[in-house]
């Protein structure tokens, strides 16, 4: 009788700690999916403010851009997110107001890693670039 007291009670703890742990993975994951908006906000949030040391936390080691951005500054820009992407990567626009007045578009790629639980944008490759017509 006491075995299988015993067994009954090892087995739901059991089962309580591998759905606990199978939770966890699965919040985790989800978090690393949605994450890429805000990581991509946080990086021009961090490059406009010139933190480069936020800039080196939310980028790999290996980070490449190839954006065409200088001088950015806090709300001299705004920022877009595409629909679709993949699980590696988003695209993105970014217009930017430059002092004489004038705007920028830029479209990117951006491309994602997530170590553990942690995502990091690992490169941005800019796809198409464009300056507003004046009307």
């Amino acid at each position: 009788m006491k075995n299988k007291k015993a067994l009954l009670i090892v087995g739901i703890a059991g089962a309580v700690i591998v759905l606990a742990a199978l939770a966890f993975v699965a919040l985790g994951i989800g978090n690393a999916r949605g994450n890429k908006d805000s990581l991509l906000s946080e990086y021009f949030r961090a490059l406009s403010a010139q933190n480069a040391q936020r800039v080196e936390e939310l980028t790999t080691d290996s980070f490449v851009s190839d954006l065409p951005i200088d001088g950015l500054s806090p709300r001299s820009y705004r920022l877009y997110v595409m629909e679709g992407g993949s699980e590696t990567a988003k695209r993105f626009a970014i217009v930017i107001a430059r002092p004489d007045g004038s705007e920028l578009l830029l479209v990117a790629d951006a491309s994602f890693v997530t170590k553990g639980f942690v995502g990091y944008i690992d490169a941005i490759r800019l796809t198409q670039r464009g300056n507003r017509i004046r009307e």
